[in-house]
């Protein structure tokens, strides 16, 4: 191990690390648990599941989730907690923040199917984390910041 790699195991021991590399490592340990797997809803792999991951790699303390496998439990659990949306989910633990002042890391939304919005991690300039329409994997993929309707600073 480098010096450079020995300061900065001790920095983010002490939890002293710049912002933009705790951001940047929260982000990658995000996408590295999540990278390639397909959205399930019986297995517990949805976009609120990965917002919620990817807030405790930031050293947030999110709410327990309770057990969603449709999107009809989604829209339950949703209702019993007084949300209307996702977004008004977000609201109440986190700080809306115009799209374009996002940094790396931060959350934001797009419309979904089913009725849910869709959750996204804001990785740089016109790229955003979460899973692709179909579904079918989590990767990093272009979007604008007119594509979303929402966004929290994390």
């Amino acid at each position: 191990m480098s010096a450079l790699d020995e300061r900065r195991e001790a920095l983010k021991r002490r939890g002293q690390l710049p912002e933009p590399v705790r951001r940047k490592e929260a982000t990658q340990a995000t996408l590295d648990k999540f990278k390639g797997l397909p959205f399930d809803w019986s297995e517990g792999r949805h976009c609120v599941r990965l917002a919620h991951y990817h807030l405790r790699q930031m050293g947030r303390k999110p709410p327990t989730l309770p057990r969603i496998r449709s999107a009809l439990a989604a829209k339950k659990a949703l209702k019993e907690r007084g949300w209307e949306s996702v977004g008004e989910m977000l609201d109440s633990i986190l700080v809306r923040i115009p799209p374009a002042m996002m940094l790396t890391g931060d959350i934001c939304i797009t419309p979904g199917d089913q009725g849910l919005d869709s959750v996204l991690i804001f990785v740089g300039p016109r790229k955003l984390l979460g899973w692709l329409p179909d579904g079918s994997a989590v990767v990093i993929y272009d979007a604008g910041v007119e594509d979303l309707t929402g966004a929290w600073r994390v």
